[in-house]
């Protein structure tokens, strides 16, 4: 048996692939895994690294399809195979087929995974709250303070809810120590389980204490959150500053180490609003500047230079989690659309130093893409879906593990995170609606519109057949068939080419006021059709972005929804980016669908030998294509494949504005 790699992984997935050695092949290896502990991008890419594939038998015609494809017939061929996995949720190995079982069952290759063999000390229940993206810091925990006995239910979640996310029991934490752990939670885009937040209030009232504290909606609603922040600024600002607390109490403590090392970056990205209180000179050289702007300045140039500066740090590696770009996305995002606003007075020498930082982002992304992108397909729709086929798996989730009755998503076409940073403070819902959820999405590749938004509505990856079959309706109805809900409770709307918004909302509204309908998919395609008549450059195209907005098309939409009792999703099949023309390569063709970032072989070594004489365009991982049998290649960085100079703004190929969309959960208060 060969040595594990070097760079093999750590942690609890060292732990799981202990039981997949390297240099082990075998006919089969039947995996029971009911806590879906393989659903992991690193476990996915050390599998493969190892020799193995990893087979899902959830749909037991889809993985004999896959298995006869990718293992029996390259062996029937005298072809090497990869040792296959036959991945089951069902606990007992037995679920597999009977020829594979039996083949593996000789092998002596049967492992059984689940988070009671992981966290022998703790309750399987209470782990489970946590999702996998909990894991690392529980394993942390556990091997640095392990609990002196088995935990039960409650006991497991007091040690999560101290160890994990730094909340003691009420009777013992402190304020600053309550909101930090929040700060960092909301910060992240993250929501603390509802079981585990439910079982720290319900003892807060026994304490006596946090009585003037929001604490509801602290937890529980993300822009409550930052709004009681933002209300609280000023009057600490007043007391630091000995000019009296005004009308308000200070309850933040903003200079506690819990708290302190964020406040930059909360005004630099943008969710605090900075104080005019006081002249800038006056606190200057103090940790007091991030929060402060003169009243003569535009804010937007001093928030611009902060938020540059913030990111320079932050920008994730080739090799980090496709988590760290999930969270890192938003954050560019903003300071895309913030530069938009801002590039008719941008000075040249800010030009080339933003230029800079956008080309160092470009460039780590398409790295981390070529060697990553494919493994994020593997990790679980829940707690938080990954990829936007998964969002049919993370609705029926809400629906069973929830209770959300009445579901609404909506896929604003074309909508990038810059959009939606344009998008998001012109919506004007004041008091009528919450924001329970903001996170990131990674979109299908190639970025288009007939490969990305199908793969929404059919719940399933472009790279399974069924994923092309019918249109986008059918296999919506499909989806939720399988998933078990009654036909007539399903609803689609499509907005039609010259259909206007205002008639879109009224038909989607419409539907929406039938009692009987529970889940409602509905695209909106504005943007997309205003992104690929954007030839004037981001200056413009960010205009017409908020024009739009404030329409009120779109708001109305959610709002209404929302008054129906939908718990409404707003995202998006892909984003777009501000290209220029290097010309078009003298072989393969372009994508339909306006794919000015796309180019379709249909022979590799055509694709190949394109690629090679041609460094505009790089190659995706493998498995990523159009359509079964065709190959591709995008364009690198931010070109485009159009006559040399053109300005456009376009989408199909893999820079982050594409490739990472935004999910927004909004919900009637």
């Amino acid at each position: 048996m060969g040595a594990a790699p070097s760079n093999a992984p750590a942690g609890w997935r060292g732990a799981v692939l202990a039981g997949f050695p390297p240099d082990a092949p075998a006919p089969a290896v039947v995996c029971s895994d009911p806590d879906h502990l393989l659903a992991d991008a690193g476990l996915a890419e050390a599998l493969a690294t190892r020799g193995y594939l990893l087979i899902d038998f959830a749909d037991r015609i889809v993985g004999r399809y896959l298995y006869e494809r990718d293992v029996a017939s390259p062996l029937a061929e005298g072809q090497p195979a990869p040792t296959p996995i036959i991945w089951l949720s069902a606990a007992d190995h037995q679920a597999a087929p009977w020829d594979l079982y039996d083949a593996a069952r000789r092998a002596g290759r049967l492992v059984s995974l689940s988070v009671g063999i992981l966290f022998p000390h703790l309750s399987s229940d209470g782990v489970r709250l946590l999702g996998q993206e909990g894991f690392d810091a529980l394993w942390r925990a556990v091997r640095r303070t392990p609990p002196a006995e088995r935990l039960g239910a409650r006991g497991t979640r007091d040690y999560v809810l101290a160890r994990v996310f730094g909340l003691d029991d009420p009777a013992r934490c402190t304020k600053a120590t309550l909101i930090g752990a929040l700060l960092r939670l909301h910060y992240a885009g993250r929501v603390l389980p509802p079981e585990l937040a439910g079982h720290w209030l319900e003892r807060v009232p026994a304490t006596g204490r946090f009585g003037d504290l929001p604490l509801e909606s602290m937890f529980y609603n993300r822009s409550a959150f930052f709004e009681f922040l933002q209300s609280q600024w000023e009057p600490f600002l007043r007391a630091q500053l000995s000019l009296g607390s005004g009308f308000r109490e200070v309850l933040v403590p903003f200079d506690a180490d819990e708290i302190r090392p964020m406040v930059n970056n909360m005004f630099a990205d943008g969710l605090l609003t900075p104080s005019t209180l006081v002249p800038i000179r006056r606190v200057a050289d103090s940790w007091l500047a991030a929060g402060v702007v003169d009243g003569a300045a535009p804010r937007d140039y001093a928030r611009m230079e902060r938020l540059t500066q913030a990111l320079k740090i932050a920008v994730p590696g080739p090799d980090e989690a496709g988590r760290a770009w999930l969270a890192f996305a938003p954050r560019f995002g903003d300071w895309l659309a913030l530069r938009r606003s801002l590039v008719m007075e941008e000075p040249a020498e800010m030009r080339d130093q933003r230029d800079k930082l956008r080309d160092r982002v470009d460039g780590a992304f398409t790295a981390w893409m070529v060697r990553h992108y494919t493994a994020q397909a593997s990790l679980p729709p829940w707690p938080a879906p990954a990829v936007v086929h998964q969002l049919p798996a993370y609705m029926d989730a809400l629906r069973r593990l929830r209770g959300v009755r009445r579901l609404a998503l909506v896929v604003v076409d074309g909508m990038s995170w810059a959009d939606w940073m344009t998008i998001r403070p012109r919506l004007g819902f004041g008091g009528r609606l919450q924001q329970i959820g903001e996170a990131a999405l990674f979109a299908q590749l190639p970025t288009l519109t007939d490969v990305s938004r199908r793969s929404i509505f059919s719940g399933l990856s472009p790279r399974c057949p069924q994923s092309a079959k019918g249109t986008e309706e059918a296999l919506w109805f499909r989806t939720w068939e399988a998933a078990g809900a009654q036909l007539r409770s399903v609803r689609f709307r499509l907005q039609g080419g010259q259909e206007s918004d205002s008639a879109f909302v009224a038909a989607a509204l419409d539907l929406a006021s039938d009692e009987r309908v529970e889940v409602l998919g509905l695209v909106a395609a504005t943007i997309d059709r205003s992104l690929h008549g954007a030839v004037a450059g981001p200056g413009a195209y960010h205009e017409q972005i908020a024009r739009w907005a404030k329409d009120g098309h779109l708001a109305r939409l959610i709002a209404g929804l929302a008054e129906h009792s939908f718990r409404v999703l707003v995202t998006s099949d892909h984003g777009n980016v501000h290209a220029t023309g290097v010309g078009r390569p003298p072989s393969g063709k372009l994508a339909e669908e306006r794919g000015e970032r796309v180019m379709v072989f249909d022979r590799p070594e055509l694709a190949q030998s394109t690629r090679e004489s041609d460094d505009s365009m790089f190659a995706p991982e493998s498995g990523v294509a159009v359509l079964p049998g065709q190959h591709v290649l995008l364009a690198a960085g931010r070109s485009a494949f159009l006559q040399v100079g053109a300005d456009v703004i376009t989408h199909g190929g893999a820079a982050l504005e594409e490739v990472i969309v935004p999910l927004i959960e909004y919900e009637s208060k």
